[in-house]
């Protein structure tokens, strides 16, 4: 009766076993590529396939040492998926998705380290100004967050940017960590969500920062008046300091 029971369970199993393998080779086998492009030496250049590893639409992109560079999935829609690779390692992941007719990155961003921990990840926050707004009132914030070999915290920043203005500026409160993921230091800068570009607040202190010292240092010629220098899409303007600076403003920057 036993050996009965044992035989019955063997064989329950053997069954189950047979049906999972059944369904797991539903994608086991990659299927062929669509249509394949070559580098000059012969070499595969890109392949696409209509199913690949259970992904649909997907696009492989290699060197001309056939060391795949780049995986898209979905390729021929939105939201794309693309995985970039260092090595045959995977070195960065992203998202793009149509946003009000804009290809944008979406969602996180990683970067990761040749061990394959991540090192980085930006997240994106999307915003139109006005609705059915175009693509240069898109504008996106950026939060990110990087990390040390312990995958420890080791800053958390923001940016900020329009879709077409190619530039990111400094925004909010940016956060550094030790090694204890404590903090060590700050830097604040404009608010995020004030829709504008001021990427030069940092600057105009560094470079104030300068002038002192050229000063102090007799380097550059101040002619005193009563007034002040301000900054004002990089020209100076009168307001009231003590001196006013004689300098070729095309040199600002």
């Amino acid at each position: 009766m036993k050996i009965k029971l044992i035989l019955i369970l063997i064989i329950f199993l053997s069954c189950n076993s047979q049906k999972k393998d059944k369904n797991d080779n539903k994608y086991s086998k990659d299927s062929k590529p669509i249509n394949e492009t070559f580098y000059e030496n012969g070499k595969i250049k890109s392949q696409f396939y209509n199913i690949y590893k259970k992904d649909k639409n997907v696009q492989l992109n290699f060197d001309q040492f056939e060391q795949i560079t780049s995986k898209i999935i979905n390729s021929k829609a939105v939201p794309l998926t693309t995985f970039t690779y260092k090595n045959g390692k995977i070195s960065n992941m992203y998202v793009e998705n149509n946003v009000n007719g804009c290809l944008t990155k979406v969602d996180n961003e990683y970067f990761y380290d040749n061990s394959g921990n991540i090192s980085k990840s930006i997240s994106y926050a999307n915003n139109l100004q006005k609705k059915k707004s175009s693509c240069d009132q898109l504008f996106i914030i950026k939060t990110i967050k990087e990390f040390n070999a312990k995958n420890k915290i080791e800053s958390l920043t923001y940016k900020k940017t329009f879709y077409e203005a190619g530039n990111d500026c400094p925004c909010g409160n940016w956060i550094f960590y030790d090694e204890n993921n404590k903090v060590v230091k700050n830097e604040q800068y404009s608010k995020c969500l004030d829709f504008s570009l001021d990427c030069g607040t940092s600057d105009k202190e560094n470079f104030l920062i300068k002038l002192k010292k050229d000063f102090d240092s007799g380097n550059i010629n101040l002619k005193k008046w009563t007034g002040q220098y301000t900054f004002n899409n990089n020209n100076f303007e009168q307001g009231y300091r003590e001196y006013t600076i004689s300098i070729d403003e095309k040199k600002c920057f």
